[in-house]
């Protein structure tokens, strides 16, 4: 496949190893532009001026590129850019980006958007989705006085809080396993356990054999022990 990346302010796309495979794509009038992002086969830019972020000629107050996903936020509206896909939706009351998806909640809704851009989950609650293990789906809930909450579907004495980035990580022969504010911790017999602290959540893995745990070394520690 081809490698886009940035160069100063040029755009340039590299097809396969040979150095005469790079094509610049865009060469920036403005030394302001702070991203770039394809829409459809276009590849267009993201502008700062002051606080003011500028897209497509419209302006927005906010702007992030988090695992792989852009999104522009203003008082009524969310674009968010993923992998040539453009969405355009009022502006959620929470969202949270994810490795793998980006989860939009609404007062009476969550929808989760997957890496190329398709509605691959929608739940009439208020809640961030954390994934799918044995007791069923794990959420988060997202505001109101039960804000950080983690329950399952299907087991009501799982539950935990969390106040801030939570995700799933996997599940092995020891229980559910999450990332908890850079903290692993997983869940049996009622209780939940620290395993280790980590820097980046993309960075641990867990099956039902193993949980692999990489910061500044990777250890590695067997799923049922």
């Amino acid at each position: 496949g081809d490698w886009v990346y940035q160069s100063g302010q040029t755009v340039v796309k590299k097809s396969g190893e040979e150095e005469a495979g790079v094509e610049d794509l865009i060469n920036y009038p403005k030394e302001n532009v702070i991203d770039y992002a394809y829409v459809g086969d276009t590849l267009m830019t993201i502008e700062k001026s002051g606080d003011t972020y500028y897209f497509n000629g419209e302006k927005f107050t906010k702007y992030s590129h988090e695992y792989g996903f852009i999104t522009l936020e203003r008082k009524d509206k969310i674009v968010i850019l993923v992998n040539g896909k453009q969405i355009e939706r009022e502006k959620p009351l929470r969202y949270r980006v994810f490795p793998s998806y980006i989860n939009l909640v609404y007062q009476d809704e969550s929808v989760v958007y997957d890496i190329n851009g398709r509605v691959v989950a929608r739940f009439k609650k208020p809640f961030f989705y954390l994934g799918k293990t044995s007791k069923g789906i794990l959420f988060q809930i997202a505001f109101g006085e039960s804000s950080g909450k983690i329950i399952a579907e299907k087991d009501p004495d799982l539950f935990t809080y969390c106040s801030g980035e939570t995700a799933l990580v996997g599940e092995s022969q020891l229980g559910i396993i999450i990332s908890c504010n850079k903290q692993l911790k997983y869940y049996s017999d009622g209780a939940w356990t620290l395993i280790s602290k980590i820097s980046d959540i993309t960075s641990s893995f867990a099956n039902s054999n193993f949980i692999i745990v990489t910061d500044s070394q990777t250890t590695v520690y067997p799923g049922d022990s």
